[in-house]
């Protein structure tokens, strides 16, 4: 009996994290994305495919940051 519990449980266990890994979308970035200077926002759960050699990915915070520090020497 414990064992069918302990199976049932895994089982849903499985599922749910199977569901949650799948509830993204997914933004694909060209080779020629950089020219565009354009910004793109991700949520949680979303999945990001890079074309080009090289990206730079910044959280909320320190967009922020890199924003004001860019207004700041703009000003001087």
């Amino acid at each position: 009996m414990k064992t069918k519990i302990y199976l049932i449980i895994i089982g849903l266990v499985y599922v749910i994290s199977a569901a949650a890994q799948t509830s993204g979308s997914i933004i694909e970035m060209s080779a020629d994305f950089c020219t565009n200077k354009k910004i793109i926002r991700l949520d949680r759960g979303d999945t990001l495919l890079v074309s080009s050699d090289s990206v730079i990915v910044l959280s909320n915070a320190q967009y922020r940051y890199l924003k004001a520090v860019l207004k700041a020497i703009k000003k001087s």
